[in-house]
């Protein structure tokens, strides 16, 4: 008689349950920026994020938000594409993308800005909070003015 045996490892990227999360973002990307090194006008930013590659080793998120209160002069809308390293809920970020600057109504033609994000998450795999910090540097080209956004970020929200 012949046995077979099989056996089966269990993928530690199947652990991820949660793939969405919301956050609100203290400075950082989605900001409004003054010239030069000068702290934003408007503090906050709104976001949405999604897990959207998942493997062993890494998981690949799309970010977009909004700066958050809006303002009569600009609306910013950020788009960035992360890598998160780490295992269980404890990850290195790293990412970049552009901010999208919808300038007053009187203005509408849309210009962009180059930022990056490199910093730490904590994100439960199951669901709950999720907190971020990071060095988030922007730079951007505005009809007359070149700008350098926030240096650094800090988020909190809520994973599902």
């Amino acid at each position: 008689m012949s046995g077979i045996s099989l056996c089966a490892q269990r993928d530690s990227s199947s652990d991820i349950r949660v793939k969405n999360s919301f956050f609100l973002e203290l400075a950082g990307n989605g900001v409004e920026h003054g010239v030069g090194l000068e702290w934003p006008s408007e503090d906050f930013s709104l976001n949405y994020d999604r897990i959207v590659l998942l493997s062993k080793k890494s998981k690949t998120t799309l970010r977009i938000g909004s700066n958050f209160p809006f303002t009569k002069n600009m609306h910013i809308i950020p788009i960035m594409l992360n890598v998160l390293f780490g295992k269980k809920n404890f990850f290195f970020e790293v990412g970049g993308g552009f901010e999208l600057l919808i300038l007053d109504a009187n203005y509408l033609h849309p210009h962009s800005a180059i930022t990056c994000v490199l910093g730490c998450r904590y994100q439960n795999i199951k669901r709950g909070i999720m907190a971020r910090a990071g060095v988030t540097p922007t730079v951007g080209i505005l009809p007359g003015e070149i700008y350098l956004g926030p240096i650094a970020g800090l988020s909190f929200g809520y994973s599902f």
